[in-house]
């Protein structure tokens, strides 16, 4: 079992790298936002359209350089994480889901490149893939991080 210093490095470094890249583009992007959190077709059309050529420069930059590191260290922490605290097939389960999250986020990486570049046929296939990754990411990643957060409250 992991100890619980290892497990709480990995999740503050996921949390500092996911701070990092949203504050990277809410201070570099003219919009403020990435299109890894753009949740509809209309909403990605818009928020391409608003893009300067430095806003492209920077997405692709951030996309990189800081979004490669995330779904690593999102998944690394969720790996222990559940390695600490769950058992059986619920590790299994759970690890599953940040392993295919972590799939689709860098699917999702690479069309955001290809999106960047004018290819907006993707657009619908991008919206697509950003809410599988969030719907697969988001449950199983709060249950490690709820698990790793009423650990440390009571130690």
């Amino acid at each position: 079992m992991p100890s619980f210093r290892l497990v709480s490095f990995a999740v503050i470094f996921a949390l500092l790298v996911f701070a990092t890249l949203a504050v990277f583009y809410a201070l570099v992007l003219s919009t403020g936002i990435s299109l890894d959190f753009v949740m509809t077709v209309g909403w990605v059309e818009r928020t391409l359209a608003q893009y300067t050529q430095a806003d492209i420069k920077w997405h692709r930059f951030g996309t990189l350089y800081v979004d490669t590191v995330l779904p690593v260290a999102y998944t690394a922490a969720g790996f222990l994480a559940f390695r600490r605290y769950f058992k059986g097939s619920m590790r299994v389960a759970l690890s599953a889901l940040v392993l295919a999250g972590m799939c689709v986020d860098f699917w999702e990486n690479t069309m955001n490149l290809q999106l960047l570049d004018g290819q907006t046929e993707l657009i619908a296939r991008h919206v697509m893939a950003t809410w599988i990754k969030f719907s697969l990411l988001l449950p199983a990643l709060g249950v490690g991080l709820v698990c790793w957060v009423r650990e440390a409250l009571a130690r």
